[in-house]
């Protein structure tokens, strides 16, 4: 059949979903309105499906919280938090967590049990461990199968969903089973940025490879021809050195670049201008300290060599000293034959291999008069206690 979410451009719309199931919940009948309930803790179809925000909270990061739906009555309120294409904000599930009686109240449910769900592709837990994880496509073929619609475009709508669910259980074994290139050259629905990524099937893995700091993790789709699919940028705040002027500001990035065929990570470079509220990037010809550029590559030269004799499977690259070039090392993936799975455990390796370099490289910039310096001893040094 048709996908209709897919046809709209709206297939990666976690909003859309919910819109759909509080409207599905207000036209169904008590068994629908049932099946729904029973999935957070409801005996019976007496209960209320919101959406809303709760203002006046206790938070440091946020003015307001906003569930994706309440399911609520005087004896019960369930609280879901739908993470199906995105990630967890910075705080999102604590601020729900510390927040419950602002929400008791509010509801006018003073005594009521409260419980907490995440609602995503994986069935990844929260940072905030209260909440309960509901993996979307159980959760969806629980509540849609042997279940009719008298409203005909609510009955597409429900069609649509479980053929989606039924995809993705699909889409799960194959990453286990299927190469990475089948992957791709069949067109599988989950195969982006947002459902093999951002739902989390991955990010913790990342999160794995990355010590004691986590990731910021940053996905997005790549148009244009001879690009790649999509993106994944991994980044840690301490991986930013700060000089004195406005543009010498030095900050560090893995890039990973999904191709059809393989993936490449790179380790990649910029400057930003920190006097801005984003500390927006800027281009490499700005900064006035032009040998900071020429000293950086060289040391990922240097680190080409190291990576060499550490008998390690990859092959290591520079790229060109190209003027306005934020890409220093690239390492491009075999994947004859490796499924998903596989090729993650080689970025993850390569990831550990990069994360090392970045440490070594950064401790190595020491400002020396007006500007950032790279001293080279420090950085021969760093590379060999971390043999």
């Amino acid at each position: 059949m048709v996908d209709i979410f897919k046809l709209l451009g709206i297939e990666h719309r976690e909003d859309k979903y919910t819109y759909c199931l509080l409207k599905m919940i207000e036209l169904g009948n008590d068994d629908f309105k049932k099946k729904v309930g029973n999935e957070f803790g409801f005996e019976s179809s007496d209960y209320r499906c919101i959406r809303r925000s709760f203002t006046g909270i206790d938070s440091d990061s946020r003015k307001q919280i906003t569930p994706d739906f309440i399911i609520y009555n005087s004896r019960r309120i369930a609280v879901v938090e739908s993470k199906m294409f995105s990630g967890e904000g910075y705080m999102q599930t604590a601020d729900y967590g510390k927040n419950i009686d602002k929400i008791k109240a509010a509801l006018d449910a003073p005594s009521a049990e409260v419980d907490l769900y995440f609602l995503t592709l994986s069935g990844v837990q929260s940072e905030n461990k209260a909440f309960k994880t509901v993996k979307w496509n159980v959760f969806y073929e629980n509540i849609l199968q042997d279940t009719v619609f008298d409203d005909g475009c609510l009955e597409v709508i429900r069609k649509t969903i479980l053929e989606q669910a039924r995809k993705y259980r699909i889409f799960e074994n194959a990453i286990y089973e299927k190469t990475y290139k089948e992957m791709f050259s069949s067109d599988q629905y989950w195969v982006s940025p947002f459902s093999l990524l951002s739902s989390g099937q991955y990010d913790k893995t990342w999160q794995e490879a990355s010590g004691t700091e986590p990731f910021n993790i940053y996905n997005f789709d790549v148009t244009g021809h001879g690009h790649s699919e999509f993106i994944t940028d991994l980044y840690k705040e301490k991986w930013r050195k700060e000089g004195t002027g406005q543009f010498d500001n030095i900050h560090l990035f893995i890039r990973i670049e999904w191709y059809s065929e393989y993936p490449i990570v790179w380790l990649g470079w910029e400057y930003y201008d920190r006097n801005t509220e984003n500390r927006t990037y800027v281009k490499i010809k700005k900064v006035e300290n032009k040998s900071l550029k020429e000293s950086m590559i060289q040391s990922l030269i240097d680190y080409k060599q190291t990576w060499i004799k550490s008998n390690t499977p990859y092959s290591i690259k520079t790229t060109p000293k190209k003027e306005d070039s934020i890409k220093a090392l690239k390492c491009e993936l075999a994947c004859e034959n490796k499924t998903i799975s596989e090729i993650i455990e080689d970025i993850k390796n390569i990831i550990a291999y990069y994360s090392k370099e970045i440490d070594s490289i950064l401790s190595a910039f020491l400002i020396k008069g007006k500007y950032l310096s790279f001293d080279k001893e420090t950085y021969e040094a760093n590379i060999i206690s971390h043999k």
